[in-house]
């Protein structure tokens, strides 16, 4: 590891580099896979409870995140999703000791396992 940090830093690869080589090329999603997976993520909401459609309910970051950022481009139904999500997870903080609970159970918010992890209250 040490090595690859050295190398990178002695010679760093430039972007103009990377695109002239088109390798910047192949990490772009084609319109394809970008509708697949828009629509996973659609299939995959709990429009009910908010979250992921689970018998756990956590915050999956990665969702909520993608839902953020499409929120921020006015979509209505992912700002309705995020905030649904982010309003019923306050059932997993602790408001007698702190923190935040990893999960709750039986599909619901309001159940939460007595278990905090430290990645959860990162």
């Amino acid at each position: 590891m040490h090595s690859l940090l050295k190398t990178m830093n002695e010679a760093p690869i430039s972007s103009p580099s990377l695109l002239s080589e088109g390798i910047a090329d192949k990490t772009v999603l084609s319109e394809r896979c970008r509708q697949r997976l828009r629509s996973m993520h659609i299939n995959s909401f709990d429009y009910d409870n908010g979250g992921l459609l689970s018998p756990i309910k956590f915050i999956d970051r990665d969702s909520v995140e993608y839902s953020m950022t499409l929120a921020a481009e006015n979509d209505q139904s992912e700002t309705n999703m995020a905030m649904k999500t982010l309003d019923n997870a306050m059932s997993l903080l602790d408001k007698e000791w702190g923190g935040i609970y990893q999960y709750s159970t039986q599909a619901r918010w309001d159940l939460p396992h007595y278990r905090k992890t430290m990645s959860t209250q990162a």
